[in-house]
């Protein structure tokens, strides 16, 4: 908790702090905490530091709070930030909250996030879910964007069957009884 509302005022004094007195065993939830909050005041300085501790000590969730705090306060830079980088697995995270967070709202933005997941599961997944989120809005988008996509074989014929069957639906709707 101390180290929580210091890092808020003074993130740097506070790491300080902790590099003296924090025991081993409790530095990853200490680096968590400072991550956290720091991000709040400034979260590129909080990558920056990340980025800096020794391998030992970067546990991935830190990157990860930084990151939730940075889309919380700073969406555009953090987006812009992550767009910056070279992806790679651990910042598959990041860019699982990316598409998480543009799903709703862009789904061609969600759909190139996905796409920049190396992991394959991962990515899989994150693809599925922006054509499924899709498909339930804009059926024929979606079996564009299946179609297109890096997906399994498998994977696309199932979520093609699906809006072809939703665009059947609303065809049906829109005639006329």
């Amino acid at each position: 908790r101390i180290i929580d509302q210091w890092a808020r005022y003074a993130p740097a004094g506070a790491q300080q702090w902790m590099d003296s007195r924090i025991a081993p065993e409790f530095r990853t939830r200490a680096n968590i905490e400072l991550a956290e909050s720091w991000a709040r005041l400034d979260p590129h300085a909080a990558e920056q530091w990340y980025e800096a501790l020794p391998d030992n000590q970067r546990d991935p969730e830190i990157r990860n709070r930084i990151f939730r705090r940075w889309m919380e306060f700073e969406s555009p830079t953090a987006i812009q930030w992550l767009d910056s980088q070279t992806p790679s697995r651990d910042k598959d995270p990041l860019y699982e909250m990316a598409v998480e967070r543009a799903n709703h709202q862009e789904p061609k933005v969600a759909a190139a996030w996905a796409e920049r997941i190396t992991d394959d599961k991962h990515r899989n997944r994150a693809l599925e879910g922006v054509a499924w989120h899709w498909g339930r809005h804009d059926p024929a988008a979606m079996r564009d964007y299946v179609t297109a996509s890096t997906m399994a074989d498998d994977q696309k014929k199932r979520l093609t069957q699906y809006a072809e069957k939703r665009l059947q639906e609303q065809a049906q709707q829109q005639q006329p009884r």
